[in-house]
């Protein structure tokens, strides 16, 4: 370890349109090259919000007052088998 704080960083998901893989693109402030890893094919996959209810829900916002989710699942299934991410949802609220 070299003793420096973690630096913020932009994170994004793409589907490269020659291969068709799923890319988890990470660029970090200080640097001008992003990492990238490749997850192979994506077969299919789903995203699910964790209600209010400790419950996950297909669809989200469908009725009665609109809040953000606690969290999202995203669900993959790849060449080589399933992974499933956990994400939670922070949310910037004025005081």
């Amino acid at each position: 370890a070299t003793g420096e704080a973690p630096e913020p960083c932009l994170i994004r998901w793409f589907i490269d349109e020659e291969t068709g893989h799923l890319i988890r693109e990470a660029r970090g402030l200080a640097h001008a090259e992003p990492w990238r890893a490749d997850f192979g094919a994506v077969q299919g996959f789903s995203v699910e919000a964790l209600g209010e209810d400790g419950l996950w829900q297909s669809r989200w916002g469908t009725g009665g007052t609109w809040a953000w989710p606690k969290m999202l699942r995203l669900r993959l299934k790849l060449e080589h088998g399933e992974r499933e991410w956990l994400v939670p949802v922070l949310v910037e609220r004025a005081i």
